[in-house]
């Protein structure tokens, strides 16, 4: 190896041979952490979810990489603006408010936390929005549940959500 100065206190190395390859210990983790400080910062956001007289600022990009429902209507552009309004407004119906948050706080952190009774909920939010990892979660979490009390409603439950 050779160092080489040009009297600017730049240092060029030449002949270098090999290839830098690194994997950044605990980068997607802190990518996934800032991406969802700016989203309860409602900073860079680009897109309103509206879901009843809710609004929800986020980050189309990090949504559509976990929910192909709305990839697809992202791409669509089947937006709805309010005069004055400079982000795009996405209407989604028929999805429960709260089993959304914990959706997304799930495509942020990839932690799904969910209270046992609203597991179905969000179940059936996680089909309607096409986000597989969290309705495979679900799905497993209600099987290990299962009991002759609850067998019947959860056994329909995939024929309600199609």
């Amino acid at each position: 190896m050779d160092i080489i100065t040009n009297g600017d206190d730049d240092i060029h190395i030449s002949q270098i041979e090999a290839d830098l390859e690194h994997q950044a210990t605990g980068h997607k983790t802190k990518l996934l952490t800032n991406l969802n400080t700016l989203r309860k910062e409602k900073q860079l956001c680009d897109a309103i979810l509206v879901i009843g007289r809710h609004e929800t600022p986020v980050h189309q990009a990090v949504v559509a990489s976990s929910s192909t429902y709305l990839l697809e209507m992202f791409k669509k552009d089947k937006k709805e603006k309010k005069e004055g309004q400079t982000q795009n407004m996405y209407k989604l119906k028929d999805i429960d408010y709260e089993s959304f948050q914990f959706l997304l706080d799930f495509i942020y952190t990839g932690r799904l936390a969910v209270p046992g009774p609203h597991v179905k909920a969000v179940y059936k939010a996680a089909v309607k929005l096409k986000i597989p990892d969290a309705a495979i979660i679900c799905s497993q979490f209600l099987a290990s549940n299962l009991s002759v009390d609850n067998c019947l409603g959860i056994l329909y439950l995939p024929i309600k959500c199609l």
